[in-house]
């Protein structure tokens, strides 16, 4: 729930000794905001605890303060809370120590008064020194479960729909567990969401001080139910980044290098810039379909130096990944596009999703349908314009991705 301040005379214009008065009542703890119009997450905030009845707090500059990831990333951490930008307040659940994910907030307001004097001066935001993913010994490798997880640190969980951010209709990420030495959750896909509203969850990491080198090495142990992708975050936002498959196990340990990422069968090449990856995220492996939840553990994650180096490499050719599928399931085929009719055939009677991508990675048409066991003619998109595409079609228990022409 976001207030804000107006741009006339009379709006106010914080000072460093500003104040804030209000009554609440909240069945959750809560954050408030300062907005000082930036969007990366590192805005300067104040935490009020639950209140059964309605409460007074007073809030003065000294009370707000970056959440503990923010403090402890090198480029959003702020040494200047910039007061003169703010322009409102916003109110939130609070969501840092992973325990309030995927419950519901409810909050009366009943008295806010904002004065930009009376309050308690604050001191310059200075960042802490005993941030998680610091080295911590002579080799530089960067431990990621030794601080203490409890207060948030680097740790964060992302969810929603296409671009629906932190939407808990179709994903989610619940039942959060951050603690020296030791991440866990439970993460949901839904299979019935919005045509071109891919959901997504994932629990994410920062590397806090530097990035990756071109001889990275991580070591890492988990447990999960199901596969799962561990990827590097270099800020695409298409989905085409570099992965590994982490297969569903008990107590697993894997060391892994460059050479044992790479993209999406079905995305473009591009090459990975490694000073661009700030971090990793651990998502759900849609390779088998959606409808899923994922619960998962990881007890040991350092980053370090020492693999082999970074070479980059093709993606998967769709047709040959087709070959390979045929070779398994020979009643598993596409064989063509014509008339706005999708022809194609699959081993049993299922829902099955499909979706055409241009040659760039782009979405061109998405739909679910219940197909029967062997031939099928699906009607598609009527605009795809002639030309290759690319064709994956998504079962319970299989899938198939093709290049193909549009006739």
């Amino acid at each position: 729930m976001q207030v804000a301040f107006g741009n006339d005379a009379q709006a106010p214009k914080l000072t460093n000794n500003f104040r804030i008065l209000l009554t609440y009542q909240s069945n959750q703890p809560l954050n408030v905001i300062l907005n000082d119009g930036t969007s990366d997450g590192g805005n300067f905030m104040a935490f009020l605890p639950a209140a059964a009845t309605a409460t007074e707090r007073t809030l003065t500059c000294a009370d707000f303060r970056q959440a503990r990831w923010a403090q402890c990333h090198a480029t959003i951490f702020r040494s200047d809370r910039n007061l003169s930008a703010v322009n409102g307040i916003g109110f939130s659940i609070v969501t840092e120590d992973g325990e309030h994910n995927g419950k519901t907030m409810n909050a009366t307001i009943t008295r806010l008064i904002i004065e930009t004097t009376g309050g308690v001066a604050c001191e310059t935001p200075v960042r802490p020194t005993n941030c998680g993913g610091e080295p911590t010994d002579p080799s530089g490798d960067l431990d990621l479960l030794t601080a203490d997880m409890t207060a948030g640190t680097s740790w964060f969980a992302v969810f929603g729909h296409g671009s629906n951010s932190n939407s808990t209709d179709f994903a989610n990420v619940t039942d959060i567990v951050k603690k020296e030495g030791e991440v866990s959750w439970k993460a949901w896909l839904s299979d019935d969401f919005p045509e071109n509203q891919w959901p997504y969850a994932s629990m994410n990491v920062w590397f806090e001080t530097g990035t990756l080198k071109n001889d990275f090495l991580i070591t890492l142990t988990y447990t999960s139910d199901r596969d799962m992708n561990i990827v590097l975050d270099d800020g695409s936002t298409t989905g085409d980044n570099f992965r590994h498959v982490l297969t569903s196990g008990t107590n697993v340990t894997v060391t892994l290098s460059g050479k044992d990422f790479s993209q999406p069968s079905w995305a473009t090449a591009r090459n990975l810039n490694l000073s661009n990856v700030k971090g990793l995220y651990f998502e759900v492996n849609t390779e088998q379909g959606y409808g899923v939840t994922l619960n998962a553990k990881i007890t040991k994650l350092t980053v370090g130096t020492g693999g082999a180096p970074w070479v980059p490499t093709e993606p998967t050719d769709p047709s040959s990944l087709s070959q390979q599928n045929l070779s398994r399931t020979s009643a598993f085929a596409i064989t063509g596009i014509s008339a706005g009719r999708l022809n194609l055939s699959v081993p049993s009677a299922g829902s099955y999703t499909v979706a055409i991508y241009s040659v760039d990675g782009r979405i061109l048409a998405r739909t679910r349908a219940n197909l029967t066991q062997g031939v099928n003619a699906l009607p598609i998109a009527q605009n795809l314009s002639r030309g290759v595409v690319i064709v994956r079609v998504q079962g319970a228990n299989n899938q198939l991705v093709r290049k193909i022409s549009v006739q």
